[in-house]
């Protein structure tokens, strides 16, 4: 790419990054600080820099680009102020990590050739741009003294607790990167309260007794990986979930079947080392959720195992997952049953479709650290609350990296 005649370009067409919006400024070659700024545009009363990378976007780039925005930031004395990245390839891990931030990603390679790939740029860019909307117009639904709230965070997802998780993984980024420097994160969230993923749950903690079938609590997540190698979620991941029964729970995760292959196998290969990690953590739960599909893509959770910590190593994990694939047709019978019994919301085509689908075990398997209703966590103030979490998930990494190499 020849960054000037880029330059040059994206300053005379600004309607390319700003579709639809009234540019009211632009500048280029803006020195601020001793900083130079390639072109910046005021655009509906907010100012936008315009950062151009002649090179793909690499993993050592990530701290310069973060460092650079939150000088800007800090000069221009503005929470008004946006930044846009433009580089020839910016990978999927890197592109969400930026994003989460704030920072627009914009891939072109240079000036873009004829009117096809003009309109594909300015479609990213309105797609993004409407996607920015909507998290600042949730972002208006977080209390001025946020915090953490147990009932809140548990019961079916509020458009509050939604808005406090988006900022609690922003708020998050930086610390979780800085704990886990040898690898690229990428941010998952809740972005909706009406789940279709129904937790089945057993109030009593007695799965022959009554079962509650509701959707979840709010939820976020963390894939590691390199954004070269690594299709986001083919490897266990950490995520954290609430639910009413237990609490919220800090996981190394394998939800999807290649990662809980991954989780196996690794597991099988290392036992010593795995049961050692395990132990010199010292506050892990094992779980283990039978997940049953009603329509595709859509889960009903069933907890199977529930272990806690100290009374389990590899051994009791590996032939807990083994019992359950022997008997597969035997528990897949009985809880379709149970969920068609319980779930009364349940459609007619629903429950078709379950009896349809469900052919092989889909077992979630996953480490948990718990934070129940009656944890000191809930009584912190937000700042204490989300050091918590973050300490928590940076303990994991010796696990995540067990499962990765």
């Amino acid at each position: 790419m020849i960054e000037r005649d880029l330059q040059d370009y994206l300053s005379a067409n600004p309607d390319i990054l700003f579709p639809g919006q009234k540019v009211q400024e632009k500048a280029r070659e803006y020195q601020i600080q001793g900083k130079r700024i390639d072109i910046l545009f005021v655009v509906d009363g907010t100012r936008y820099i315009v950062e151009l990378k002649k090179v793909p976007i690499k993993r050592e780039h990530i701290g310069q680009i973060v460092e650079y925005y939150g000088l800007m930031k800090s000069y221009l004395h503005e929470a008004n102020l946006k930044m846009i990245l433009v580089s020839p390839c910016i990978p999927e891990f890197r592109r969400a990590y930026l994003e989460e931030l704030g920072i627009r990603c914009v891939e072109l390679a240079g000036v873009p050739e004829g009117g096809e790939r003009v309109a594909e740029v300015k479609k990213q860019i309105a797609s993004r741009h409407r996607a920015e909307h909507r998290e600042a117009d949730l972002s208006t639904n977080v209390p001025p003294d946020v915090r953490l709230v147990f009932d809140e965070f548990a019961r079916q997802a509020t458009p509050s607790a939604t808005a406090i998780v988006h900022r609690v993984v922003r708020d998050s980024l930086e610390v979780i990167r800085r704990g886990y420097p040898d690898y690229e994160i990428m941010p998952f969230k809740i972005t909706r309260g009406h789940s279709p993923n129904i937790m089945c749950m057993f109030p009593e903690g007695d799965q022959n007794g009554p079962m509650n079938c509701g959707s979840g609590g709010v939820w976020w997540a963390f894939g590691f990986g390199h954004a070269e190698e690594m299709p986001k979620n083919d490897v266990p991941n950490i995520s954290v979930n609430a639910s009413l029964v237990e609490g919220l729970h800090v996981t190394v995760n394998a939800e999807l079947k290649p990662s809980q292959q991954v989780m196996l196998r690794r597991i099988q290969e290392d036992k010593p080392t795995f049961d050692r990690l395990v132990s010199e953590h010292g506050n892990l739960r094992f779980r283990s959720w039978l997940k049953l599909e009603h329509q595709p893509r859509f889960y009903h959770w069933i907890p199977l195992d529930v272990l806690e910590p100290g009374t389990w190593d590899s051994t009791t994990l590996l032939a807990r997952v083994r019992e359950k694939k022997n008997d597969f047709r035997q528990l897949r019978s009985h809880w379709i049953a149970r969920v068609r019994e319980s779930h009364r919301a349940l459609s007619t085509e629903q429950a078709a479709h379950m009896d349809k689908a469900n052919r092989t075990l889909n077992l979630a398997t996953s480490l948990v650290r718990l934070f129940p209703k009656e944890d000191p966590l809930w009584q912190m103030g937000y700042p204490e609350q989300i050091a918590c979490l973050n300490h928590e998930i940076i303990r994991l990494k010796p696990l995540v990296e067990f499962f990765l190499s």
